[in-house]
């Protein structure tokens, strides 16, 4: 059976890593031509769960943790939903994780027999577009069958059920549309237009005028000790095991470069087979060139079609075919030999060459990537070490790395970029941090690079005399002490301005507030962020802190309505997405507890016990 040309089937999820579409150009031909395997394909492959879940299939004689309207759930899929919960939401109990797990599976089952049984069948033209969307030829879709153990009809079947779902719950989604009153409404609100005064009453007079003396700052500095101390440090040695580091050699290095490239071009496809037959003789004699044909296909006086390759790396083009004739062409300008294809009879024109220009070091890297599972499997030896208390020498005999140290290491050190991941921070500097000559949890801290290390002396905080941090402690002392006269006078302010213009403006000059009158706009169009701000709260005077330590006082002095229609675009189709998920989740919370209350459950215990 002839390949299918379309995309490379990935080992991702495709909610996540869509392939890059094909040239526009290709793709209609791609329609005419290939229609003699579309059903075939169809029954062989299928694709993975796009709605709700990665779809489960339930093997003879497995063990299963519910069964609902009869269907049955596979203990399998539980353990993945288990795992997915506690990766995500790793602070809930073991009872809570068990709980959200099993209805998680049942209300999954729900949907999907709901939305079967609406009777919506998923077309068979609908299907194989799916099916080329994902899958690069007929046997990746034998190969990836096999691997899991699914028979084509079940795998076909599960996509046609997840993609029913899908359909299903958009329609109900849809339902009211963009003509929903609701909508309209929220729109409208986002395009809400306001008008304020602003009154900024500073700080800093107010600092500059604390009066302070020795004594309340040797108070203020005994209460706050932890702030004027010295910070915690931690000596660490570590080493870093990292793929790039594995031995690669000139060939590997070769290979990796030539995989580096990317190529484009162009192609003809002649329909009838004695002109292409004739046409790629006399472009090889000189005769005639890529060009002339390329003309007369555009003029319609040659049968067929023509289009751009658009640039790919090597295996990653729009056919196997068309991938191998570009990539053994020598130069731009070069024409393949004549291809019979599935398209047809083919000729390729070799244009841009894209070398990439990837350094030695990226260079090292992608070549030593074929060294993926040696890596993976010394990665795991010293995982293995370092949680069974192994040291550093033992995990670097593992991966044939070097041990390195860094010194009086802080929470704000940037002595190297992977300090400041979270995991490495909670272990060096946590509640639980790392106790002396321990080796801690080892963290990625790249793809295919994992650090272990182990604190080797660490520092706690000491304090400060307070002679050498008393200029802070003035100022910390001065700041705290306006804070409260700053919030007493906003509050003065505010009352002024609820009951007088007159009292108001009497105060704002008392207090040195600069004033600002800010015209209408709604919170897209304003380009005050603290009026941004302001558009959180509903009260007609309210105020804020400023970034810089200031009060900012606002009164509210006039609200519009404003027209959706003028809001930027990006603005609207952000607010459509947002409005249709809140909408959506709504549906799928209703609709999940009504289905919930009228079916039939029943959860194997003994085996959520295990």
């Amino acid at each position: 059976m002839p390949a299918i040309a379309g995309k490379k089937m990935r080992r991702y999820n495709p909610r996540l890593h869509l392939p890059t579409e094909p040239a526009p150009m290709l793709e209609d031909i791609r329609e005419k031509k290939t229609n003699r395997i579309t059903y075939l394909l169809v029954i062989i492959a299928g694709i993975g769960m796009l709605f709700i879940g990665v779809p489960y299939f339930n093997h003879g004689g497995e063990t299963n943790i519910a069964t609902v309207n009869g269907q049955e759930v596979p203990l399998r899929a539980y353990q993945e939903q288990y795992r997915d919960i506690q990766q995500q939401q790793p602070d809930l109990s073991e009872t809570d994780l068990k709980q959200r797990a099993v209805r998680s599976l049942v209300e999954r089952t729900l949907f999907q027999q709901q939305a079967l049984n609406s009777r919506y069948r998923l077309p068979d033209s609908a299907l194989y577009r799916i099916i080329k969307e994902q899958f690069g030829n007929d046997e990746n879709y034998q190969q990836w069958l096999k691997s899991r153990g699914i028979s084509a009809e079940t795998y076909q079947q599960s996509v046609r059920s997840d993609q029913s779902i899908a359909s299903y719950y958009s329609a109900l989604q849809a339902a009211g549309g963009e003509n929903n009153p609701l909508y309209q409404h929220y729109l409208q609100s986002a395009a809400q237009e306001r008008g304020y005064t602003l009154y900024t009453i500073p700080r800093a007079p107010i600092a500059a005028a604390i009066n302070v003396n020795d004594s309340a700052l040797q108070k203020h500095y005994e209460a706050h000790g932890e702030r004027y101390a010295t910070p915690e440090t931690v000596d660490i040695n570590y080493t870093i095991y990292d793929i790039a580091d594995l031995p690669v050699s000139d060939e590997q290095i070769a290979k990796a470069r030539a995989a580096s490239e990317r190529r484009g071009g162009r192609y003809l496809i002649i329909d009838d087979a004695k002109a292409a037959s004739d046409a790629a003789a006399a472009i090889k004699d000189g005769r005639k060139t890529f060009a002339d044909y390329w003309q007369d296909i555009q003029n319609k006086t040659l049968a067929g079609e023509s289009g751009e390759l658009a640039l790919a790396a090597k295996g990653k083009g729009t056919s196997p075919e068309l991938d191998e004739a570009l990539f053994a062409l020598a130069k731009p300008g070069d024409v393949s030999p004549l291809i019979d294809s599935e398209y047809g009879k083919i000729l390729v024109e070799l244009g841009n060459i894209e070398t990439g220009n990837r350094s030695d070091e990226e260079l090292r890297r992608l070549a030593a990537s074929e060294n993926e599972t040696a890596y993976t499997e010394h990665a795991n030896q010293a995982f293995d070490a370092a949680q069974n208390g192994k040291g550093l020498a033992a995990i670097t005999g593992i991966t044939g790395g070097q041990t390195q140290s860094l010194s009086a290491i802080t929470a704000d050190s940037d002595a190297a970029p992977w300090l400041h991941e979270p995991k490495i921070q909670a272990q060096l500097f946590g509640a639980q941090a790392l106790p002396d000559n321990k080796v801690g949890e080892p963290v990625e801290i790249g793809p295919q690079r994992t650090l272990f290390f182990t604190v080797s002396k660490r520092e706690k905080p000491q304090p400060r005399p307070f002679a050498d941090v008393r200029a802070q402690v003035e100022t910390d002392y001065r700041n705290e002490q306006a804070n409260t006269t700053l919030h007493e006078r906003g509050d003065a302010l505010k009352q002024a301005l609820a009951e007088s213009p007159e009292k108001a403006a009497a105060l704002a000059s008392e207090y040195q507030a600069k004033s600002e009158t800010v015209a209408p706009a709604n919170r897209y169009t304003t380009q005050n962020p603290l009026v941004l701000e302001l558009f959180n709260q509903s009260a007609r005077i309210s105020s804020l802190d400023t970034p810089d330590g200031d009060l900012l006082v606002a009164r509210l002095d006039s609200v519009r309505d404003g027209d959706p229609a003028q809001l930027p675009e990006p603005v609207r189709q952000t607010l459509t997405q947002a409005w249709q998920m809140q909408a959506i989740s709504g549906v799928y919370k209703s609709m999940g507890d009504w289905l919930y209350r009228q079916a039939k459950i029943s959860v194997n215990e003994e085996a959520l016990q295990r």
